[in-house]
């Protein structure tokens, strides 16, 4: 009886983990200032709480526990002082299997390299919920 109680528990663990497995990924690095700066790193912090709010998502590792649901998860990295790290954020990013992953801020509007590797982990573009391109062009048009 304890074998087949055992066996119940792990199978039950098991389906719960497979069904908490977020369907889509979205990644996001900060400008220089960083979330807090009472500008576009906030807004952009906001277009992320509104994406987990509509699509049942979460802000994965956030200090105000943003979280609808485990449709989306969400994550955001912020850059060291001079923002040297920013393509190696991205690629973390894309390493840790985020579809959709975008730079917000001036920052990034010379960094081609960051921006293309962005652009090939988000290259899947019939993945991408319409939020995440809205959000996407929006960061995009905060750049210009």
């Amino acid at each position: 009886m304890k074998k087949l109680a055992l066996i119940v528990a792990l199978l039950l663990i098991g389906v719960l983990a497979v069904s908490a497995a977020p369907k889509f990924k979205i990644g996001l690095v900060f400008d220089l200032a960083g979330r807090g700066d009472n500008s576009f790193n906030d807004s952009a912090y906001q277009g992320l709480v509104q994406i987990a709010k509509t699509y049942k998502g979460y802000i994965d590792g956030d200090p105000d526990n943003v979280n609808y649901g485990t449709d989306i998860q969400i994550k955001y990295l912020s850059p060291k002082s001079g923002g040297q790290d920013r393509e190696l954020l991205m690629r973390a990013l894309a390493d840790d299997g985020y579809q959709l992953i975008y730079g917000v801020g001036f920052a990034f509007a010379d960094d081609g390299e960051a921006a293309g590797l962005a652009a090939k982990a988000a290259a899947d573009r019939d993945r991408i919920p319409e939020a995440a391109r809205v959000a996407r062009a929006a960061s995009f048009f905060m750049t210009l």
